[in-house]
């Protein structure tokens, strides 16, 4: 997941920098104007888009991009938060917010952190703080980096493992080689797609071959998915 915030409290930056230290899979952009927020919308893909800004600072450059957004990036989510200065929305503010395409609206108060938590912990796929994931004979120690295959132990670290573990949590569906390089890389336009086919080279060799299993299957044209199989 890859959140781009564009921010007037400083605050809201060092959640997701928290955020991020304790997620595998949790990328972040914090920038405080909207030429830079464009520039990054440029170059990376976003699964959620943050503004903790004044209403008023919502005018018609900001909302032009954001409605190419929304055409462009089908299932992204806009979340408002009302600058703490600003006090507080009230219905026909949110009714505005919903006619410019703004879904999600809040007010900035002692809970706003534990909300925006609350949101993104139930989207992010990974979590360092998770224990163990099992798949039949497979055991993966997520914070720890640790494998075990029956009663065999396997090395794999780094960005492999990350992908190993990206693929296993959403076992049987197609990742697209872009999906992890924009959830994995924290910045992925300066990486190549060919270091995906790097780490699933990497896997296969520590994990399928020595196992005689298979792990990660390639759907031409489309990515690559978990499924485990055994002869």
């Amino acid at each position: 997941m890859r959140i781009l915030a564009l921010v007037t409290s400083n605050n809201i930056c060092d959640l997701l920098k928290n955020i991020e230290n304790e997620k595998i899979g949790f990328q972040y952009d914090c920038v405080k104007d909207i030429k830079e927020f464009e520039y990054y919308l440029d170059i990376r893909n976003y699964d959620f888009v943050l503004l903790n800004i004044k209403e008023v600072d919502l005018d018609n450059e900001l909302l032009d991009i954001l409605s190419d957004l929304k055409k462009t990036s089908k299932y992204i989510q806009i979340l408002y938060i009302k600058a703490k200065s600003e006090g507080t929305l009230n219905n026909l503010e949110r009714a505005k917010l919903l006619n410019k395409g703004i879904f999600f609206s809040i007010d900035e108060d002692d809970y706003t952190n534990e909300y925006i938590l609350n949101l993104f912990n139930s989207s992010i796929n990974i979590s360092r703080n998770e224990s163990v994931i099992r798949e039949g004979e497979l055991l993966v120690d997520i914070k720890n980096e640790y494998i075990t295959y029956g009663d065999r132990e396997i090395s794999l670290e780094g960005k492999p493992f990350e992908v190993f573990v990206f693929l296993l949590k959403r076992k049987n569906e197609i990742i697209t080689k872009e999906e992890l390089l924009h959830s994995l890389w924290v910045e992925p336009e300066l990486v190549t797609p060919s270091v995906i086919d790097v780490c699933i080279k990497i896997i296969r060799q520590r994990i399928d071959k020595p196992l005689n299993i298979s792990t990660i299957e390639f759907i031409k044209r489309r990515g690559f998915r978990f499924v485990l199989k055994t002869d």
